[in-house]
This record gives structure tokens, sequence and C-alpha cells, in this order.
């Protein structure tokens, strides 16, 4: 239920050609997919991810807000944001040594 949702919103945030509707409804469409989800895995794996998806979620805001007061092309913005988002998950211990020893495995295969 959480993709047919997040699609509606994202087609309809698009209708409007507006940026930062956009931005927001791929923010909202991705907590709706990632609420559906989380319930769901929790039938089967007992751990909670919760508290890593709104830290990421905060810091990604956080890093938007940012981009708006520094005018710099679109795709070093998305470098930058991208390396500061991994390197401040990584510093505030939301991806651990064994998340980067399992993300290195899963891209050497």
């Amino acid at each position: 239920y959480g993709g047919s949702i997040s699609a509606v919103l994202l087609i309809t945030a698009s209708y409007f050609g507006n940026l930062t509707v956009i931005a927001v409804s791929v923010v909202l469409s991705e907590f709706i997919i990632t609420t559906f989800t989380y319930f769901e895995f929790r039938k089967v794996f007992q751990f909670n991810y919760l508290k890593p998806f709104i830290m990421v979620l905060s810091l990604s805001i956080l890093i938007y807000l940012l981009s708006l007061f520094v005018s710099i092309p679109s795709l070093l913005s998305a470098l930058l944001g991208s390396a500061t988002l991994l390197i401040l998950s990584i510093w505030l211990r939301v991806l651990t040594e064994k998340d980067i020893a399992w993300i290195k495995a899963r891209m050497a295969e």
C-alpha cells in the first residue's frame, strides 16, 4: 500500500512543477514507504531501524535547507550533500562498522 500512496503523492506533486513541492513529496513518500516496510519487517525481524531513519531524515532535511542558502551547481550540491550525509551517518553511529562491512561485501559481489 505504501508504494501506491507514494506514487500518487509523487505524481500529484510533479503536476505542479515546483521543485520544492516535489522534494517534500519525495521525503513524505520515503517516510510512507519506510513506515509500511517497518511494520511489515517487524513481524519477521526483531530489530529497530526507526531511530537511524529519523536521524538520517533529519540530517537530510538540514542539508537540503543549507543548500537553499548556498548557490552552487546541482551536481556539486548533490555530491557534497551525499558525502556530508555519509560522513555524519558514520560519525553519529547510524552506520556501524558491521553495516559498512556488509555494504562492501555486497558491492564486491
